[in-house]
């Protein structure tokens, strides 16, 4: 498979999981929310990060490295979000920990 194979069977879990999102948010599961959100926003910066070639970490927040895009030929209207992008997927990083351990914590669903 060549990276344009692998970025779209990216794409295509990243769909599942906003699916999944979707399926949460209808049955106010705010926790699988959040965790597939998290999970659904990754899996498409990973996607276009495979497109160009862009080796990342094994790690559910790669903002650091979706941010060399900017060293990348793209066009402006995608360079202007790169930031904004990086900057969504380390906020649902934070908020996956809780989402995940929310029993551990006391967290409820208020709290989402």
């Amino acid at each position: 498979m060549n990276n344009l194979e692998i970025s779209q069977e990216a794409l295509k879990r990243t769909k599942n999981w906003y699916q999944s999102a979707i399926r949460g948010f209808e049955d106010k599961r705010w926790n699988d929310v959040i965790y597939s959100c998290q999970m659904s926003v990754e899996q498409a910066l990973k996607a276009i990060l495979i497109l160009f070639c862009i080796e990342y970490p094994k790690k559910h927040d790669v903002s650091n490295v979706y941010l060399n895009l900017k060293k990348q030929s793209i066009p402006k209207w995608f360079l202007n979000k790169i930031k904004y992008h990086s900057k969504i997927l380390r906020e649902l990083v934070k908020m996956r920990g809780l989402s995940s351990y929310g029993y551990i914590d006391g967290m409820t669903n208020e709290d989402f």
